[in-house]
This record gives C-alpha cells, structure tokens and sequence, in this order.
C-alpha cells in the first residue's frame, strides 16, 4: 500500500545518510534491502498524516540534493485525501494531520498543483483556533491556542505546528490569526508578562499551556515552540519574551535529552527538529550554555542525530511511552530527517565536517 511506499522511501534515504556520513559510498544493495525490509512490515491501514510526514521529509532532504525519488505520488494521495474531507486521523488527530498535509504539499508546490487544497487546510486549520466566533474571548486562557483536534483544550505544541504550517503556505505573520496566538504563547510563558501561565517562575522557558497541572515546569521541546511560534508571528527576537526564552534554552543547553520534561528522553527528535528550527530563527550558528562554553549547536547536533541512528538507517526513540509516536522508527526517522535538513540548510560544508 502506498503508506509502506513512503515508509520505505523515507527509510530509505536514511541509509542513504548513514552511509554519506560515514564516508562510504551510496549502495543501492543497501538501500535497496532497507526498502524491502520495510515494505514487508506491516504497516496497517493508510493514514494520510503519517504519509504527510514522510513526504514532507523526503521533499526537505531533496531540497539538499540528497538522491530521492519524486514525491509526486504522495502528495496526490494527501490532494485526494482532502478532497475528499477525510478526517486525515483515525484518533482525531486533526492538527497534526491537516498541519503537516499543508507543510508537505506547500513545499511540493512549485507548479501551483495543488494550490485549491492548499487554500481550503488553511481555512480548516483557521477554523481550529479558539476565537470569540467559537465563544471564546480574549480573558479566556484558550484564546488564540489549537488543539489535538478542534473540540480539545488548546497547547502550545499544536499551536505551533499550525503556525508553521500556516506561515509556510504564505499566511502573512500580522494575519488575525497569528495575532491571537501571540496572545496564547504569551500566557504559556514563565515570565513576569500579561496573563502568563506564572509569575512566579520567571525564567523565560515555555509550558504547554497556560491552565493545568501540566505546566509545572518549562522544557526545551515546549520552548523552542514558543520561539518559533513568536518569531513566525511577527515578534523580533529583540523581544524581551524571545530574549528571555533563548537564554533559558543556553542555561539548560544539551542535546542528550529534552531538557526539563519530567521524562528527560520523551519527545526528544520533536525536541531535535524544534531546536534547530528555533535557532535559525534566532540567527545563531552558536549557543553559550551555563558554564559559558560556547558551542557550535549544528556540529552536535548532527553529530547527536547520527549516534542516535540504528543499524537499518531508521531512529526510534525506545526511552519514549508506548502511546507517543517517537517509537514508531517512520515517524521518529522523519522528524530525524527534517532535523537534519534544518541544520545542513545552507551549510552543505557540514556534511562531510560531520564524519568521523
């Protein structure tokens, strides 16, 4: 079924890294028996956001010039499903699965192909955000947030992905709807701001939300989405929220593990994948950490991805709880990918720096 198609593709370019970063060279033997391996697993039924994910990966690691196939049959499977008003998740997993349908068919894009359903996923992901039109007003706490789909309570990470998917497809960063969510990340910040989620803890990290017993303490993950989720919506990063925010992320700097969460390896390549979107935001090639050692955070961290990596050319993150999705090697081995195309974006030079 196409799903195992994507997978093995995805897969498939993997090897294709491992290989290049250990200086050997592209075998088709070997990339040839990953998408075989793969393609004999069983995947289960299709599922058009996890396909939006792979495809997105691959159209990123092209855009390297990284040897891939074309993606244009994945991409009209996600044209289809939308057309077609699937739900695009069987557990409700509406955010995730419109935002990451958008990234992958407005990076695929260049004809102007799929330009209908790019503009009919930025009217349902709008439809999603908590607005006066759904009753809620701006001294409500969900104001401007998105959730896991559209009736859950909003959080910062959904917010963020719809944001980015948004900004990709050419939403403007002073629509209305970027300026509500400024409203909403600001609340989920530990600073002495507006309506934050605490006053008390003033140090600049993000929590999921503004509301429940959740937002004991800040975590990279969670901050790295307020950073990107601020600067895509217009904030500076000259901003006291941003300035604050990034020197939360140098005094708790480390790529071992997600900093602050209360499983230090959960969602650690969302973590990956959002550090490295944040800190080209910022405009940083390196970070100052607590002890004021400098670090060059792209060599570590494609060095970080490629310790991680397994013996298939997959990732998995086997530290995670069952019921996330980092310990499925599909959806893990993307967001590896989509890390490593945020860090070797114009840095080709890091390629071959990264090899032993």
């Amino acid at each position: 079924m196409f799903k195992s198609h994507c997978i093995s593709i995805t897969l498939s370019l993997a090897c294709l890294f491992a290989e290049a970063a250990n200086g050997q060279s592209q075998r088709s033997d070997t990339v040839g028996s990953v998408t075989n391996r793969i393609s004999d697993q069983s995947v289960g039924d299709f599922e058009p956001d996890y396909t939006a994910i792979c495809t997105l990966a691959t159209l990123r690691m092209r855009a390297l010039s990284a040897p891939s196939p074309s993606m244009d049959s994945g991409l009209d499977e996600l044209a289809n499903a939308l057309d077609s008003d699937s739900d695009l998740m069987p557990d409700g997993r509406e955010t995730l699965g419109l935002s990451f349908a958008l990234l992958a068919l407005s990076e695929g894009n260049s004809s102007g192909r799929y330009d209908r359903q790019i503009r009919s996923t930025i009217r349902r992901i709008e439809q999603l955000q908590w607005t006066p039109r759904r009753k809620c007003q701006q001294d409500d706490f969900r104001f401007g947030g998105v959730g896991y789909r559209r009736v859950s309570a909003p959080d910062l990470y959904h917010t963020a992905l719809a944001i980015q998917a948004l900004r990709q497809a050419g939403v403007p960063s002073n629509s209305p709807f970027m300026k509500r969510a400024v409203v909403f990340f600001t609340r989920c910040q530990r600073l002495d701001c507006e309506r934050s989620a605490s006053v008390s803890r003033n140090s600049g990290g993000f929590v999921i939300d503004p509301f429940t017993g959740r937002t004991e303490h800040p975590c990279g993950g969670l901050t790295c989405a307020g950073i990107k989720g601020l600067i895509l919506c217009g904030v500076p990063p000259t901003d006291r929220r941003i300035k604050s925010a990034a020197a939360w992320l140098s005094q708790n700097y480390t790529l071992s593990e997600n900093p602050g969460i209360g499983d230090p390896k959960s969602r650690l390549y969302d973590y990956y994948w959002s550090f490295a979107t944040a800190m080209n935001l910022l405009g940083r090639e390196t970070i100052v950490d607590a002890n004021q050692i400098d670090h060059e955070w792209r060599t570590e961290l494609i060095d970080a991805i490629r310790l991680r990596q397994q013996a298939d050319g997959s990732w998995a993150n086997p530290d995670e709880s069952e019921h996330l999705r980092e310990t499925m090697p599909f959806f893990t081995t993307s967001l590896a990918l989509l890390t490593l195309a945020e860090t070797l974006a114009d840095r080709p030079d890091l390629t071959s720096s990264s090899n032993p």
